[in-house]
């Protein structure tokens, strides 16, 4: 039969394990934490970029727009001014032709 004192060192033996066992973890946790740090770092850092260049390519479609945006305008009144004359040169025909039937 064992002794109290055998048993008593094999607690403490087994006390022993599970308290490094325990700070095993602690330190893999506090490693993990920090891999975990880094990457949502470099995570973050390349979104950033990103953002950047979609501001940027953003910005770059706004302006090919406004241009675009004012040919189409300049080409819009042109098209009113050319369906106007014509509205007009159709009048002055219809009222010539009315003037000279009326004229005979």
């Amino acid at each position: 039969m064992t002794t109290v004192e055998e048993r008593v060192a094999f607690l403490e033996g087994r006390v022993e394990e599970q308290s490094q066992m325990v700070n095993g973890i602690r330190e893999a946790i506090v490693h993990l934490e920090e891999r975990m740090d880094r990457r949502f770092e470099a995570v973050e850092s390349r979104l950033a970029g990103l953002d950047q260049k979609l501001d940027q390519r953003v910005a770059e479609l706004d302006q090919k727009l406004g241009g675009l945006d004012q040919k189409l305008d300049q080409r819009f009144g042109w098209l009113v001014g050319l369906q106007v004359t014509t509205l007009l040169a159709m009048v002055t025909t219809l009222v010539a032709t009315v003037a000279a039937l009326l004229a005979r």
